[in-house]
């Protein structure tokens, strides 16, 4: 329940630490960071849905660079973040043993599958039709729309 004015909202955003206001473009950039990766990377095996589309390295490559260059044409700062937050990153993984980054990995995986999901039941409440299956929003192109239909002759 949002119970403040958006006047006292700003007072507060404008009265910030410095501490505060770091981690808070911290976050902004690593959910940019996260919004990236989910669109150019391929969810992992049991997050396809049937008729799923890859997306190929070539292509993941592509967009990825276009969304970097795009970033620091017109938000130089958010730009800046992200750029930090990827140094840091590989400086991380770069000291980690085989069997941590392993572990890494797979919890990046994990975190990476519910921002995904995520994203796509906001994709999917967006859509104006509301005959779905998971992954898709139309009834016509989804493969447990069939069954359905054949189950209900």
């Amino acid at each position: 329940m949002n119970t403040g004015s958006k006047i006292s909202k700003q007072r507060r955003d404008a009265n910030r630490s410095p501490a505060a206001e770091r981690l808070a473009r911290r976050r902004k950039a690593s959910a940019w960071l996260d919004l990236l990766t989910v669109h150019t990377t391929n969810p992992r095996v049991c997050d396809r849905w049937p008729g799923h589309p890859m997306i190929t390295t070539a292509e993941s490559w592509v967009i990825w660079s276009e969304a970097l260059a795009r970033l620091e044409k017109n938000h130089p700062a958010l730009f800046a973040d992200v750029q930090a937050l990827l140094e840091q990153s590989a400086a991380r993984q770069r000291e980690m043993s085989f069997e941590e980054w392993r572990a890494f990995a797979l919890r990046e995986g994990h975190r990476l599958s519910r921002v995904r999901r995520g994203l796509r039941r906001e994709q999917l409440k967006a859509a104006k039709r509301l005959g779905y299956t998971e992954g898709s929003t139309s009834r016509r192109e989804s493969h447990h729309a069939e069954v359905a239909e054949r189950q209900t002759r």
